[in-house]
C-alpha cells in the first residue's frame, strides 16, 4: 500500500492503555507525495504513535527504508520504546523532519503545566546512512516541552558524529533552527546514558570543484565580509583548525553579527555539502543560511544551527536549494566573537543503491525460522561472525557488515 501521512503502523487517539506493537516487520513507505501542494515531500513512517495515544509498548519490531521516520511519536506520552531495529530510514531527504526516530511535540493538543512525556528509549539499534539524516529526531515548541525523555544502552551508526541527534525547538532567541548533536554532546544533557556510536563510511560522492575560492584562508580573508561595520574581522594567522583562519571581533554592545561569502551558483536540482571548523571565545550557536547576496535577500533553504564552544569543531551540512540562483552568498550569524577555518561547498551526489550500503539488513518475515546461507565468512556488528549459515527466528532480523 501507498500511504501519505501515514504508516505501516498508526494510532490516534489510543488511550486504553496495555497496547502493544511486537516482533513486526515494516519495510519500504514510499508516501504519495503527487497528490499534494508539495510532491517532493514524503509523509510516511514505519510506526506512527499519533496524538493523545499512551501506555503503548513498541518491541523488537524491524523498520527500514520508509521515507520519513522509522518510528514516530507525535504528542503522545507513556510509550516504551525496547529493543527495535530502525535501518535506513528517512531516506526523503527534502524531508526536514526524517529520521530513524522522530519524537514530536507541538500546539495541536494542549499541554498540561509540568506535564512529563514519560518515554523510554532503551537497547534500540538505529543506523542512518545518509547525510541529513539523523538517528534520533526531536521537536518541541520549548525544550521544556520535551520533559520525560529518557534514553539507554542504545546504538546508534551514521556517517558522521553530528547525525545522531538533531534538536529543533521553535522559540529561542538565538538560533532559531535545527542543531546537531555528537554522541558526547547529547550524553551531556543527561537524557542518555550507556550508549554508544559507531562511525559507518559514507559512498556519496563530491562532484564539483569546491565553490570556496578562499576557504582554507591561507594568506588573507578575500571574499568574507562581515556585517556590521562596527565588527571587525581579521585574518589570524596564528589561530585556526590548521592555521590561519577568519577572526570575527565584536566590540562591545554588539550583539549579532553576519559573516558572509558571496557570488557563488546554487541550482535547486542538486545538492550541495558544507564543511567548516569554529570556534568561539564561549560557549554558544551559530547559525547557517544559503542566502540571496542581493535584493530581495531570501533565504534559499533552512536555517541550520550548530553549538560552539572554545575549541574547533569540525561541522558538516548538506542541503538543497529550494529555488536556483546565480548569485547566492553563505551566511553565518553569531552572537559572540568567534573563529571560522576550512569553509569548503562542493556539489554532492547521493547513492541510492541499498547493495552500496556498508551495512546490510537481512530479516525473516514469516513466521516459521529461516536459514540464510552466505558464500564466505560475514561478521555481525554485534562481532560474532557467521561462517556459512545463520538462522533467524520468526519475524527477526540482524545487521551485518557487507562483506565485499
Amino acid at each position: 500500500m501507498i500511504k501519505d501521512d501515514g504508516a505501516g503502523i498508526y494510532t490516534w487517539g489510543n488511550t486504553y492503555g496495555d497496547n502493544k506493537i511486537i516482533g513486526n516487520i515494516v519495510l519500504r513507505g514510499a508516501g504519495n507525495g503527487a497528490g499534494t501542494n508539495d510532491p517532493d515531500q514524503s509523509w510516511v513512517s514505519g510506526i506512527y504513535i499519533d496524538d493523545r495515544s499512551a501506555d503503548i509498548s513498541i518491541d523488537s519490531n524491524t523498520v527500514a527504508y520508509c521515507g520519513t521516520n522509522g518510528i514516530y511519536i507525535h504528542n503522545a506520552k507513556r510509550i516504551s520504546i525496547i529493543g527495535n531495529t530502525l535501518f535506513g530510514n528517512g531516506s526523503n531527504l527534502t524531508n526536514k523532519e526524517n529520521a530513524q526516530l522522530c519524537i514530536k511535540r507541538d500546539a495541536l493538543v494542549p499541554k498540561v503545566e509540568g506535564e512529563s512525556l514519560d518515554l523510554q528509549i532503551t537497547e534500540n539499534r538505529f543506523v542512518a546512512f545518509q547525510e541529513g539524516n539523523h538517528c534520533v529526531y526531536l521537536r518541541a515548541e520549548n525544550e521544556q516541552d520535551l520533559r520525560g525523555l529518557e534514553f539507554d544502552r542504545n546504538l546508534y551508526w551514521a556517517p558522521n558524529p553530528n547525525l545522531v541527534i538533531a534538536k529543533l525547538f521553535d522559540h529561542q532567541e538565538m538560533c532559531n533552527a535545527m542543531e546537531e548533536l555528537t554522541l558526547s554532546e547529547w550524553l551531556q544533557t543527561g537524557c542518555d546514558k550507556n550508549s554508544q556510536f559507531e562511525l559507518i563510511d559514507e559512498q556519496n560522492r563530491s562532484i564539483s570543484p569546491n565553490l570556496v575560492r578562499n576557504s582554507r584562508l591561507t594568506t588573507s580573508a578575500e571574499g568574507w565580509i562581515v556585517w556590521p561595520e562596527q565588527v571587525s574581522l581579521a585574518h589570524d594567522k596564528k589561530i585556526g583548525a590548521d592555521a590561519p583562519s577568519l577572526k570575527i571581533l565584536f566590540p562591545p554592545g554588539k550583539k549579532e553579527a553576519l559573516l558572509y561569502y558571496a557570488g557563488i551558483s546554487l541550482n535547486s536540482d542538486k545538492w550541495y555539502r558544507l564543511a567548516f571548523s569554529v570556534k568561539s571565545v564561549d560557549k554558544s550557536k551559530i547559525e547557517f543560511v544559503p542566502l540571496m547576496a542581493s535584493s530581495p535577500w531570501e533565504a534559499l533553504d533552512d536555517y541550520a544551527c550548530f553549538s560552539l564552544n572554545t575549541n574547533f569543531k569540525a561541522f558538516t551540512y548538506v542541503f538543497r536549494p529550494n529555488k536556483s540562483n546565480k548569485n547566492a552568498r553563505l551566511n553565518f550569524k553569531s552572537n559572540t566573537s568567534f573563529w571560522i577555518d576550512n569553509v569548503v561547498l562542493y556539489e554532492v551526489e547521493f547513492k541510492t543503491r541499498k547493495t552500496e550500503e556498508p551495512l546490510q539488513l537481512i530479516y525473516n518475515a514469516d513466521e516459521k525460522p529461516k536459514t540464510f546461507s552466505f558464500a564466505k565468512e560475514v561478521k555481525g556488528v554485534d562481532g560474532n561472525r557467521i561462517t556459512n549459515k545463520l538462522v533467524l527466528q520468526g519475524y527477526n532480523s540482524r545487521i551485518l557488515f557487507r562483506s565485499h
